[in-house]
């Protein structure tokens, strides 16, 4: 995976302002701060303080009640035993406020690094890890996916005027494969949205953090789970590794069985989560087409797993739910 562009951090913030901002807290004197690069939706910061260490957010786009929603979630799944950042609350228990005329929160953060080269023993921790969200999030009064299908076909339509014939070829046939999804029969959920490797953080070969929440929505639990496969079970040149996308799947499965209907919508969704990702890179070079310091992730790899469907290299033989799984 390629990364076009440098840096994660839209709103620039001063030590000093940050030091006035920690009076709301009770985390001790204001000691470093440091940018964090890698990602493309908020601003991050590593923050230093004499009683620990936190990551600082600021949300760019998120309204405030979105905000309030996704951390009140991290809270309840850290409550449950999830590995997952605990947000800090303010000494008026407040989980975030206004830092330079944005939303910002502070949370734990938290110890291990992403994994580089996966295995089928990391995978099957992701499948058992996944299942168990989806069952703590199945009543969870979040927004709707906010990279549904109505997302897909408007940022669709913003990004085809940009792109080559053949793209938009490859864009047009995974639209039909959306919209004739049966949606409806789909079991539904809180999801995750955006578990790839560098969501999850890792310490002597077990998981250690789930990390930014900031995507998650209600949506089809398959679509979550289709969204894993293709960062964690994926050859490089978008070939499915049927080893690790087995050992995932039959780990989820052992904890939340699937349904009928998730077995015979698999291949959709696969193509379906694929657009998702191919979409949203395609639509950061568009936004930020002369913004040089702005991270963006290469659309390439997204294109290349659905070409790879469409060619139908990832063969109903191979890629079937039902053979995965047995």
């Amino acid at each position: 995976m390629a990364d076009l562009g440098l840096m994660s951090v839209f709103t620039q913030v001063t030590p000093e302002r940050v030091s006035s901002w920690l009076q709301l807290y009770q985390v001790g004197e204001f000691t470093s701060l440091l940018p964090i690069s890698g990602g493309v939706q908020n601003s991050n910061y590593f923050l230093e303080t004499s009683s620990g260490s936190w990551v600082l957010t600021l949300f760019e786009s998120l309204d405030v009640a979105d905000v309030q929603v996704y951390l009140d979630l991290m809270q309840r799944l850290h409550a449950a035993g999830m590995p997952v950042p605990l947000p800090c609350p303010q000494i008026d228990g407040r989980l975030f406020s206004s830092l330079v005329s944005k939303p910002a929160a502070l949370v734990q953060r938290c110890h291990g690094k992403s994994l580089e080269e996966v295995d089928v023993k990391a995978v099957s921790q992701v499948g058992k890890c996944l299942a168990t969200l989806h069952g703590l999030m199945q009543d969870w009064p979040g927004p709707m996916n906010p990279r549904g299908r109505a997302w897909r076909l408007a940022t669709a339509r913003q990004v085809i005027p940009r792109l080559r014939s053949d793209d938009v070829d490859l864009i047009s046939w995974a639209l039909q494969e959306d919209l004739s999804l049966p949606w409806q029969d789909l079991p539904v959920g809180g999801i995750h949205a955006d578990l790839f490797r560098d969501n999850m953080l890792w310490q002597e070969g077990h998981i250690s953090a789930v990390l930014d929440f900031y995507v998650a929505g209600r949506d089809a639990w398959a679509y979550d789970l289709a969204v894993c496969i293709h960062d964690w079970c994926r050859f490089v040149d978008g070939r499915l590794d049927v080893s690790r996308a087995s050992a995932l799947l039959k780990a989820y499965h052992a904890v939340r069985p699937l349904k009928d209907a998730e077995f015979e919508a698999w291949p959709s969704l696969l193509v379906v989560s694929a657009l998702r990702f191919y979409l949203s890179r395609c639509f950061a070079f568009v936004q930020h087409v002369d913004e040089k310091n702005v991270l963006r992730k290469d659309p390439e790899e997204f294109r290349l797993v659905l070409n790879c469907m469409r060619a139908n290299e990832w063969h109903e033989s191979t890629y079937s739910l039902q053979n995965l799984i047995n």
